[in-house]
């Protein structure tokens, strides 16, 4: 068992009616975020739940992770999860708020980064090596985590370093939107 220390719980996501929903609604959650802060250009205007297949194909990755984790066989896919526990007063249980999602590729690269010409150096260089390709990291937007989400990018990118090094890899590669004001690359 993975152990960050944080007050974010980390678990894999499953393919399930609950993960799936959480996964499109998170994604939803930044078209407002990246239009308020002037970034449309990253994934554009368009929800995500109303684009052609995006349901489906994130089931499909849900369903390939978890055969991945279960067998080691089959697309090397990992879907992550960061939830919060929260008590609440009328209840003595503690219900789970998921907060954020990373999703990771092992040894291998998402096909339109190999059509980029000026990443074939680094790439043709980093397969070479054991490495995982952080492609995802999300955090929720919506009202219902707003309280909880406060770090929680920042804590599961720390959750993929320490899966990487568990899985003896011996470097992260990660994605990000090179526009806008240009803070994600810093």
């Amino acid at each position: 068992m993975l152990k960050t220390p944080t007050s974010f719980l980390f678990r894999d996501a499953k393919a399930d009616d609950a993960d799936l929903d959480f996964i499109v609604n998170a994604f939803d959650s930044t078209i407002p975020h990246l239009a308020a802060i002037g970034s449309t250009g990253q994934w554009g205007p368009v929800p995500w739940s109303q684009r052609p297949s995006f349901r489906e194909e994130t089931l499909d990755e849900l369903r390939q992770s978890e055969h991945y984790r279960q067998t080691g066989e089959g697309v090397p896919i990992r879907i992550f999860i960061a939830e919060v526990e929260v008590h609440d007063a009328e209840s003595d249980d503690p219900v789970r708020v998921p907060v954020a999602l990373a999703m990771v590729n092992e040894d291998r690269f998402d096909e339109h980064l190999k059509t980029c010409q000026q990443l074939e150096v680094e790439i043709a260089a980093a397969e070479t090596k054991r490495f995982l390709f952080l492609k995802v990291v999300l955090t929720d937007f919506r009202e219902c985590a707003a309280k909880y989400r406060a770090g929680a990018g920042a804590r599961m990118i720390d959750y993929v370093k320490e899966y990487a090094q568990l899985k003896g890899k011996e470097a992260l590669y990660l994605d990000c939107w090179s526009g806008g004001s240009r803070s994600l690359k810093k």
